[in-house]
């Protein structure tokens, strides 16, 4: 019976991946198909329903709040499912809540030791809270556990360029396509991390086939108008361009301070 349940909460988890992959490709209308599927599979499920439920108030009805009630019900209904846990505390890093998110973060790991997903958002939560090097010994721990994530390799490359190290955020970015080739989201830091670096035409260039990937991607549109802006030149003074410089010299500065006061202090002897 429990085996039962088990593998069926297996399919489950693999359809909620699926659904999050199409809504994330602009695909809304497959995306909610398979939702629908989800919510009548999962009907002898108590906790799973809940969390489909929670599913169709995010994505449907952009409701947040109730998003995180349903999702909240599903996790009593199973305390120590980890991808419950995982889920809801995602959920509280996306809404800036970052206490609440490590408590659910780090009860799911303590369900599911092995879960490279837990590992790569308690990678996001370091990182949300300016400790990159904290991030990418996350990231690093679920690459160990799953040598193709391409997600943890690709935010390894986000961490380096927020510490403006962008020469070796390309390298993790390069990965994280070997990995996979529709990694639009790498293809998108490639271009910012390349247009950091002054190469202005390879940047638009992976800016562009990010948006051929997801025509949707507010993100890439958004970068590929700064990077002409800057290739051009146009409507930026001097004056301006010395401001820009100086705040991206001061962002880098207090980043690196405070990632490196993160780091362990050696002993003296």
């Amino acid at each position: 019976m429990e085996k039962c349940i088990r593998t069926t909460r297996e399919k489950l988890r693999s359809m909620s991946s699926t659904i999050d992959d199409l809504m994330d490709l602009g695909k809304k209308e497959e995306a909610e198909h398979l939702l629908a599927e989800a919510l009548q599979a999962s009907t002898d499920d108590q906790a799973y329903h809940l969390f489909f439920q929670a599913e169709e108030a995010l994505y449907i009805e952009k409701d947040h709040r109730t998003r995180e009630r349903l999702l909240s019900e599903g996790v009593k209904a199973a305390p120590e499912d980890a991808f419950l846990l995982r889920n809801l505390g995602g959920g509280y890093l996306m809404d800036e809540k970052y206490s609440k998110a490590r408590r659910l973060l780090e009860r799911a790991l303590e369900a599911a030791p092995e879960d490279a997903d837990t590992l790569r958002d308690l990678g996001l939560l370091s990182s949300a809270r300016g400790r990159e090097s904290q991030a990418m010994a996350w990231y690093q721990q679920a690459i160990e556990i799953n040598p193709a994530d391409n997600d943890s390799m690709r935010q390894i490359g986000v961490s380096y360029s927020k510490l403006g190290r962008d020469q070796e955020a390309i390298g993790w970015y390069k990965k994280a396509l070997e990995c996979c080739e529709q990694d639009y989201d790498a293809m998108r830091q490639m271009g910012i991390s390349l247009a950091m670096l002054g190469d202005y035409e390879k940047a638009l260039s992976w800016l562009n086939r990010a948006l051929e990937i997801n025509p949707g991607d507010i993100d890439s549109k958004r970068n590929l108008r700064l990077a002409k802006k800057k290739q051009s030149g146009k409507g930026t003074t001097f004056v301006d361009a010395i401001m820009i410089r100086l705040a991206r010299k001061l962002t880098l500065i207090w980043r690196r301070l405070i990632d490196r006061l993160d780091q362990p202090q050696k002993k003296v002897s």
